[in-house]
């Protein structure tokens, strides 16, 4: 803000631009694969008689393999088949597009294909993976499951692996899927599960299914085969494995397995596990504690939907969605049959829950695969993610209303229910893909969870989560003693400051025929302290860590104590503000956003110095719209006040200001929210964007190039980098930009479309009109692109296709003034022509009222500094009926008026000028002084939020303030 004049009250008159408008973005998952080097298809051989095995694979793993710290992957690969296969042959997995592929993490966004060397090149048809430390050696070994049966590689510790399936013990045969570690007789040893699908073979499984017709064939359905039984192996804690299938009572029970997770879901302290089932019940298997198992699915409520019926159960895991301390249970299928949500309700018993929290609604016309449950944004608050895509690569012929490829969903749950927020997560969900398995882990060690998926038409995906860790988070990586190595089955309650209680199991099993990171993850939200952190180890025994660090991930290794349960620590009961707080805080989970601020309100008038409480309402209130500005810029000042380094208060103020049009202040807000946090390259491409948006285009280019400095895949500063080098001109720099943003991120039709403007700026116009076109198959709904298209076509001679892209624009927004006028010019039509230009006139005059708003302001401010006040007046008058959003010409009639002793009149300008923008400190001033002057006792809050907004503007500007009265 600057001076140009000072009135009676030692108010300043203002001039400046209105900027335009600016919200914080939801965490994205950008696609990575490429740019990390994550190069692998799954290659399902598929043949002219439908092998049902071609559509079933395959797996993924996430796990550290040289005990680096940094997750590595591990895909598992098809074979060759023939046509027909002869049944009994072996399968061919000489050619490398079907090796398995061990990828190992770089440390730097990027990973580097280690396989030949692993030694995990692999033999036979590959199905999924299992990750485990099964000899407690302290490296984590795969087994593999194929067609044919399981292949266990132990990690040899030097970045080589070594079947010795045969050696352990191991002996499986037929159609062997999902697989996983845990310890079920607490002997300190890992034992395994291993499932089959169904008795099928080649012989067999060549039979005709589908429709009489051209591209009917299709892949037969499970009920064509006959169940099979699945394995369980005991670990004899020497290197060797027992067959305990039988003894324990897991063979008697035949399905048509895949899926496989493990949790504790009766806390009785033994683990057991649910197996998913295609087309039969589902599996629950207890524990019984003496070495055998009991399926008690139907018994718990988990065999059958709430009507009675079998559906497709492909991928499952355990999840505590609600934090109550029972894991619930989540299990995929296909269209129609909803995908499964059985609520753990205590006492051995799951209610099923799909259609009442909005899962069946959400899922219903897909195919499901890998799923998992987790805080994706760290606001404690747990999503479930889903790879889809339909079972038969032909539906469409069938069932033309069905999709073969189906893109990914992300729902969050809270308060109950599911919503889907797949649109604003990223623009990887509006992709379609035929997914299969789905591993989740912090691959990039930043505290936020990151995605692989595979895809039986494509190549693998890897979304990585960016932005998730703007808030606060915890990583847990846990290694047990007594226990087994990997601590798989511990059980964790981590309580935060606040309260409140988050529940989770070590397991690497779940999802579809994958494996993931074991370590844990929890999202703190906003709150940065813990109070403890409660583990219940395999071996029984309890250990409680005190006041951990957040935002950090940490080694905890089982204590040397007896089994004896840890002493309880009463904690002292919360204040009735921290309850009004977290009361508060769940209906906003619930989306009671009204219930919640007033909650919010009763928190901060019980104690004025709650934190949470100030930052929690300021956020709500800003997403009321600009109605409610001015106090969410008060809510956050408070923060600052109780806390002057609070970077996620600065970055809303920053936010607000920049909403409000005042460029300038939200740079410097967000220069002083970069300084206190330096390592955060999210929040330099932040500063980045603002000083973009703010003509400040060479400081822009390098807050954009010190984030990509941190090394991470940043396709966002990459495209806010092109966009600044293209405002300076700079178009080759500009457009290596924009190609490094789509190598990043392929599906960002914005970027295309930015390179595509470059190439006409440079007169590659064949290369311009490639660059829309696939902007606009990326995003269909881009006017812009359609009206350069139509530029294009119209300097190449092309009037109709011209006409066309206009008219299409004109379709998406009918007031798009380009496109209307390059239609206008183009036009045969006489009186058409007319008609349009007399619309663009219209349009143009109409977008002039803000320039003329302006001309006037600063007329009225020579006006008063000549001393002419009626006619100063009249100028600010008509400024502001010019532009009604233009809050400095309001203020300037606060002024005039004050100035004229109209103070009541005075007092409404300037609270007009705050309503408008609530970052301006001089109205606030103005107001304060105005009410002092009629002994309103609101005065003194609105100079001291003067006071604060210009104390902000000196620490991040370190310039002269707005004069003091």
């Amino acid at each position: 803000m600057r001076s140009i004049a000072a009135g009676v009250f030692g108010i300043a008159l203002l001039t400046a631009t209105v900027g335009a408008f600016h919200t914080e973005p939801a965490p994205k998952y950008a696609e990575a694969a490429l740019a990390a080097g994550l190069h692998f298809r799954f290659h399902n051989s598929p043949t002219s008689r439908k092998y049902l095995i071609e559509t079933m694979g395959g797996g993924v793993a996430i796990f550290d393999y040289d005990n680096d710290g940094w997750p590595d992957v591990f895909f598992v690969n098809g074979a060759a088949l023939k046509d027909p296969q002869p049944d009994g042959e072996a399968l061919d997995k000489s050619a490398p597009e079907f090796w398995n592929r061990l990828f190992r993490n770089n440390h730097d966004g990027t990973f580097t294909d280690v396989t030949v060397k692993a030694g995990l090149r692999g033999i036979g048809y590959g199905m999924g993976v299992a990750a485990g430390d099964y000899d407690n050696d302290g490296n984590e070994d795969l087994l593999v499951t194929t067609y044919g049966g399981a292949i266990l590689y132990r990690n040899n510790g030097d970045g080589t692996f070594s079947d010795i399936t045969a050696k352990a013990g191991l002996k499986t045969s037929g159609w062997t899927t999902g697989a996983g570690f845990f310890d079920y007789n607490k002997d300190g040893c890992l034992d395994l599960v291993v499932c089959r699908y169904m008795e099928w073979d080649f012989n067999i499984g060549g039979m005709f299914c589908g429709v009489d017709k051209p591209g009917g064939r299709a892949y037969c359905h499970p009920d064509e085969f006959k169940p099979a039984a699945n394995y369980l192996f005991r670990n004899n804690c020497d290197g060797t494995f027992t067959d305990a299938s039988e003894a324990s009572g897991i063979s008697a029970v035949k399905g048509k397995s895949l899926g496989l997770a493990f949790g504790d879901y009766n806390n009785d302290g033994w683990l057991d596990f649910y197996i998913a089932n295609d087309s039969a019940p589902q599996m629950l298997f207890r524990n019984n504690g003496n070495g055998t198992f009991t399926d008690v699915a139907l018994a718990a409520g988990v065999a059958y939907t709430e009507d009675g019926k079998a559906f497709s159960g492909m991928g499952t895991v355990f999840a505590d969605l609600d934090n109550h301390g029972l894991p619930d249970i989540l299990t995929t299928a296909l269209p129609y049959e909803y995908y499964a949500l059985f609520r753990n309700i205590g006492k051995g018993q799951f209610n099923y829950a799909s259609v009442s929290t909005g899962l069946a609604a959400a899922t219903r016309p897909y195919a499901g695969w890998g799923t998992y449950a987790f805080d994706y944004d760290n606001d404690t608050a747990k999503e479930v993610f889903f790879a889809n895509g339909h079972v038969m690569d032909n539906i469409e012929v069938t069932q033309p209303h069905l999709r073969t490829l189906e893109p990914p969903l992300l729902l969050k749950y809270a308060g109950n229910k599911f919503t889907d927020i797949s649109q604003s997560a990223g623009g990887v969900f509006t992709q379609a893909w035929a997914a299969r398995g789905a591993a989740f882990g912090d691959l990039d060690n930043d505290g936020d969870i990151d995605i692989v998926v595979t895809d039986l038409h494509g190549p693998a995906h890897l979304l990585r989560n960016d932005g998730g860790n703007r808030n606060h988070w915890m990583v847990l990586d846990l290694r047990g003693t007594k226990s087994n190595r990997d601590a798989i089955g511990a059980r964790v309650r981590l309580t935060s400051a606040d309260g409140k209680v988050q529940d989770a199991t070590v397991s690497t099993a779940g999802s579809y025929l994958s494996a993931s990171d074991r370590r844990l993850h929890f999202g703190l939200g906003r709150e940065q302290s813990i109070r403890e952190i409660q583990i219940k180890w395999p071996s029984s025994a309890e250990q409680i860590i005190a006041n951990p660090k957040s935002d950090q991930i940490f080694k905890i290794v089982e204590a040397a104590q007896s089994a004896a349960p840890a002493p309880s620590h009463e904690q002292p009961a919360k204040s009735a503000a921290q309850q009004k707080f977290d009361y508060g805080f769940s209906l906003a989970r619930q989306g009671k956003n009204a219930e919640a601020m007033a909650t919010f309100r009763d928190a901060v008038m019980l104690n004025p110095d709650l934190t949470e409480a100030h930052f929690s309402l300021g956020v709500l209130l800003a997403r009321q719209g600009k109605a409610c500005y001015a106090e969410a810029m008060q809510q956050f000042l408070e923060v600052l006040r109780l806390h002057p380094a609070d970077v996620d208060a600065l970055v809303n103020i920053s936010n607000l200001l920049e909403e409000e049009g005042d460029l300038h202040a939200a740079v410097t807000t967000m220069q002083k929210a970069v300084a206190l946090a330096p390592g955060q390259s999210e929040l330099l491409v932040m500063l980045g964007q603002k000083q973009d948006k703010a003509g400040q285009y060479p400081d822009a280019v390098n807050s954009f190039r010190k984030a990509l400095q941190s090394g991470r895949p940043l396709p966002r500063a990459q495209f806010g980098l092109g966009m600044a080098l293209k405002h300076l001109r700079k178009f080759d720099e500009s457009a290596e930009a924009f190609e490094a943003a789509i190598r990043m991120s392929p599906g960002d039709a914005l970027a295309h479309f930015e390179l595509g403007s470059v190439a006409g700026e440079q007169g590659r116009f064949e290369e311009a009109a490639a660059q829309f076109s696939e902007a606009l198959r990326l995003q269909p709904d881009m006017p812009e692109a359609y009206v350069e298209l139509g530029r294009i076509y119209r300097a190449q001679g092309r009037p109709d296709e011209a006409a066309s892209a206009f008219r299409k624009a004109i379709g998406i927004k009918s007031d798009q003034v380009s496109a209307l006028y390059g239609l206008a010019r183009g036009s045969k039509d006489q009186e058409g022509s007319r008609e349009l230009f007399a619309k663009v006139r219209e349009l143009k005059a109409r977008s002039a009222g803000s320039g003329q708003a302006h001309d006037l302001n600063t007329k009225g401010v020579q006006l008063m500094g000549e001393g002419r006040l009626d006619e100063a007046l009249a100028a600010f008058r008509s400024a502001f009926t010019s532009d009604p959003n233009f809050a400095l010409a309001a203020y300037n009639i606060g002024v005039v008026l004050a100035q004229k002793g109209e103070v009541a009149e005075a007092a409404e300008s300037f609270r007009s000028a705050i309503r408008l923008r609530p970052g301006l400190s001089a109205a606030h001033r103005g107001l304060g002084l105005v009410l002092n002057v009629s002994g309103d006792p609101a005065a003194d809050q609105e100079l001291r939020t003067a006071r604060m907004l210009d104390e902000l503007e000196r620490k991040t500007e370190g310039s002269e303030a707005s004069p003091k009265p």
